[in-house]
């Protein structure tokens, strides 16, 4: 998630935000979290996010319940997304937000098992938390971009996330695929090579 959240800091962050947070990160001397699925709610659609932000003077409120939150029991900060205006049109209801892990009210269950990590563990590397938000007060300061603009931040880091994520696989089975064409020239299989 680091390289995926610096995209979104250096696209939406203040210069304050990016002295903070993103600087450090990309030095690697903070970790981050994406926090945006939920149970219960289809996590390719952020249209229907339930998790709110509800302003309060110069404070953000944030109550919900998210998981899939990828390393965010080894982070420093979660980039959490959230509905701020339920009324608005669906692509413009959600903001994203910077919440320090250590914030009152931010409590991180567990890490949810996976194909990839059966076993429960936490505190690792690849793992994927579940998370409540409970009347987590940030600053307004920590909003990312502006109200309503979280569904077009996510795309800005989603669409490059997932292209990533191909080239690395296809760099993957390329590179299985020579492995097991070169084998096949010296593995002898009854009297002869594959």
């Amino acid at each position: 998630p680091d390289s995926g959240n610096s995209e979104i800091l250096a696209l939406a962050g203040t210069t304050e935000q990016k002295d903070r947070w993103l600087h450090p990160l990309l030095a690697g001397d903070l970790r981050s979290a994406f926090s945006m699925t939920e149970p219960n709610s289809p996590g390719s659609d952020p249209t229907q996010l339930k998790t709110r932000a509800v302003r309060d003077g110069d404070e953000y409120v944030i109550t919900g319940h998210k998981w899939f939150s990828s390393n965010a029991s080894i982070a420093d900060f979660l980039i959490v997304m959230a509905v701020t205006d339920p009324e608005a049109r669906p692509h413009q209801r959600a903001t994203m937000f910077i919440v320090p892990v250590d914030t009152p009210g931010v409590n991180i269950l567990r890490d949810v098992s996976t194909m990839e990590h059966p076993q429960e563990e936490f505190g690792k590397l690849g793992g994927h938390a579940e998370i409540r938000y409970e009347d987590v007060r940030v600053p307004a300061e920590n909003l990312l971009g502006g109200e309503g603009q979280g569904f077009l931040i996510a795309q800005y880091r989603l669409v490059p996330g997932r292209i990533h994520h191909c080239m690395r696989w296809l760099g993957v089975a390329n590179r299985a695929f020579d492995m097991l064409c070169e084998r096949a020239t010296y593995r002898e299989v009854r009297g002869g090579t594959l």
